[in-house]
């Protein structure tokens, strides 16, 4: 009686310790999932700030007031409170006026040069100080360039990493689920645990059928989309090299605070050397970042395909589901190319 006993004891060992060693396997796989999309979030907050903060410093549409010469605020006042007769055409005017009635144009004019003085106080801090949420920090938008870059840099190589790790967690479980399917013995429960267990968890990095990307323009257009975010710590800093550099070629005329430096023929010499030095760091953290992001875009691809393979197996009907979505697609594209068709013959 002892020995059955005995015997069966390493198998309940066994069978608990596979037990938790799924069940770790589904939290590294749900932290893993996580953090990547934690990084990309960070990643997408910190290129639409880099942007915000350049469209911010050369064409808000706040440029308008503040740029206003004296004449046309004198006519916005005018136009404001129109002279009366005998008021002549404003206080420049030269003509006699009376007493009421420049009183009236003098008002109104101080009222436009305090709110345009106030607006030119106010724009420094809330449009050319970049404040990062959370962190706390301030810069100026001028230096966006050399700290923006270095900061995606850092994020690029976060993603990276978050990605390569979540390649190898989602990598073990499949290779435990398949295991699992090609096992005679073993639990046909365990390789849809597993499957449920993080497809849910996915939001960015879904699992996709290879056919389905091939033909699907519904599916590919937003994770085409969502590559393009992945990327914006190389595309972003170039953006605003790009803007900087055309600045001092072409000075933003209509920028809240024009660059002084006006073109390069007008600098000096230590001016020059500051934007190349500038220039070669941003350059360089960009095409960093590019090669951080297209490696990690190659573990995201990885993960995609192995968990696609996993999908088909242990849920085939989810292929019928995006091949219906597509269907669907396809309909409503058809029936807006037919009801433009039938709109250009009438």
């Amino acid at each position: 009686m002892e020995g059955p006993e005995a015997s069966s004891a390493p198998d309940e060992n066994e069978a608990r310790w596979n037990e938790k060693k799924m069940a770790a396997l589904l939290d590294a796989g749900v932290d893993a999932i996580q953090r990547s999309r934690y990084v990309f979030i960070a990643i997408t907050i910190a290129g639409i700030l880099m942007l915000s903060a350049q469209f911010n410093a050369y064409l808000p549409w706040i440029r308008e007031p503040v740029h206003m010469t004296s004449a046309e605020i004198l006519k916005a006042a005018t136009e404001k409170n129109p002279p009366v007769e005998g008021c002549g055409q404003g206080l420049s005017s030269g003509l006699n006026a009376s007493q009421d009635c420049q009183k009236n144009l003098a008002a109104t004019e101080a009222e436009f040069k305090d709110t345009q003085d106030h607006l030119r106080r106010e724009l420094w801090e809330d449009l050319h100080i970049v404040d990062v949420p959370v962190l706390g920090l301030k810069f100026d938008v001028w230096d966006l360039q050399t700290i923006g870059s270095v900061a995606m840099a850092v994020l690029a190589l976060w993603y990276f990493f978050a990605q390569r790790r979540e390649n190898h967690v989602i990598g073990s479980i499949v290779d435990e689920a398949i295991k699992a399917l090609d096992h005679k013995d073993a639990k046909k429960e365990l390789p849809a645990y597993l499957y449920y267990g993080i497809a849910h968890h996915q939001v960015f990095s879904t699992a996709t059928t290879k056919n389905l990307l091939n033909e699907s323009k519904f599916m590919l257009k937003p994770l085409s989309a969502i590559r393009a975010l992945t990327f914006m710590p190389f595309w972003v800093p170039l953006v605003v090299l790009s803007a900087d550099a055309l600045s001092i070629v072409l000075p933003h005329k209509q920028a809240t605070l024009p660059n002084d430096w006006g073109s390069i023929a007008h600098m000096g010499g230590w001016q020059i050397v500051e934007i190349l030095v500038r220039s070669i760091i941003c350059l360089s953290m960009a095409c960093y970042s590019r090669r951080l992001c297209r490696e990690a875009g190659k573990f995201e691809d990885k993960t995609r395909t192995w968990f696609g393979g996993l999908a088909q197996r242990v849920d085939p009907d989810s292929a019928k589901r995006d091949h219906r979505l597509q269907e669907l697609y396809n309909q409503e594209a058809d029936r807006a190319r037919n009801k433009k068709r039938n709109s250009g013959k009438a």
